[in-house]
């Protein structure tokens, strides 16, 4: 029979590196398990990774006797470590000198997939939430039926991946909205034509029903679109950053509902009741996609500025 313990600690040695810091932040041993740590003997390793040095005091100020501090999910946090990992610190005694005990999980394709699981989880959530809401409210407004086919088939097939250029992509999306008056976007893509795969018929679907949800609430606006990404491993994470800006159509709404967060909905009009549950939607979507919505009324409360963010998985082709 084998002994399971030691074949237990073979197996797992690969994913962890034990570190002890002097408290300098001087490297004083490691088993160098993930990287290489020797020329970190001689200078501190906090002033390569600003993660650490961010928290070093903290650190250095931690009890012996208190539990290790543990951070989850770091990713990236410099040029050695390119994947997603966990960090544990504790504070140790050897000799009656006092170090730092750095534990590093490697735990990259472990999150990897999570990450995407939870992405698709959410996806699939949303396309309940909103099918019925979108289905009633493209009867509601000027469509050229092309549109309304595509809506439809986004809310109705499964997942769709294929190569696709990002580009083209977001400016279809914002061709679809050049029927409205007094609507102007402003569109600035720092990454050129890249080149990415995935379901981009459900990306378009929910940047169309986004700008679809806001949009509603101005009587002129000026939308500035930034798309920036995050590449880790194979994977791009788009963050797509919008700002709204302009005159909108129910300042009483918003002077309400800034004033009064506990107001009764039976207090407003249909028509208020019906943006409240489109901004709550927005709210909710952008949520799940690690996003935030932000409404900021001028004192007048007939302009609004509206930021609006969130974040999109998908493949990364290396060109």
């Amino acid at each position: 029979m084998i002994d399971l313990q030691q074949y237990k600690a073979k197996r797992l040695e690969r994913f962890n590196q034990l570190i002890l810091l002097d408290e300098d932040g001087k490297v004083c041993q490691s088993c160098n398990t993930i990287f290489d740590t020797a020329i970190y003997l001689t200078k501190p390793i906090r002033q390569d990774i600003p993660f650490l040095d961010s928290i070093f005091e903290i650190i250095k100020q931690h009890n012996q006797h208190s539990i290790e501090l543990l951070f989850s999910k770091v990713q990236s946090p410099f040029n050695k470590l390119k994947g997603v990992y966990d960090f544990t610190f504790s504070k140790i005694s050897v000799k009656g000198k006092d170090y730092i005990l750095w534990a590093i999980y490697d735990f990259t394709i472990l999150y990897k997939d999570l990450v995407e699981y939870q992405q698709r989880y959410n996806e699939l959530e949303i396309r309940k939430q909103l099918h019925h809401s979108v289905l009633g409210s493209i009867k509601k407004r000027r469509r050229e039926q092309s549109d309304i086919k595509a809506m439809v088939e986004a809310l109705n097939q499964g997942e769709e991946n294929q190569e696709f250029d990002l580009n083209d992509s977001i400016q279809s999306v914002l061709n679809a909205f050049s029927y409205l008056e007094n609507t102007n976007f402003e569109y600035f893509n720092s990454l050129g034509n890249k080149r990415l795969y995935g379901d981009i018929t459900w990306f378009k679907f929910m940047l169309y029903h986004l700008l679809d949800h806001i949009t509603t609430a101005y009587k002129t606006v000026t939308i500035k679109l930034n798309v920036t990404s995050n590449d880790t491993l194979s994977n791009t994470y788009l963050n797509l950053k919008l700002s709204f800006l302009g005159e909108i159509h129910q300042p009483h709404f918003f002077k309400i509902i800034f004033n009064n967060p506990n107001i009764a909905i039976d207090n407003l009009s249909i028509k208020e009741q019906a943006l409240l549950s489109k901004l709550y939607s927005i709210q909710k979507t952008v949520h799940q996609y690690h996003g935030y919505l932000e409404l900021k009324p001028d004192e007048t409360y007939q302009n609004l500025q509206t930021t609006l963010a969130f974040s999109f998985h998908f493949k990364h082709i290396n060109t």
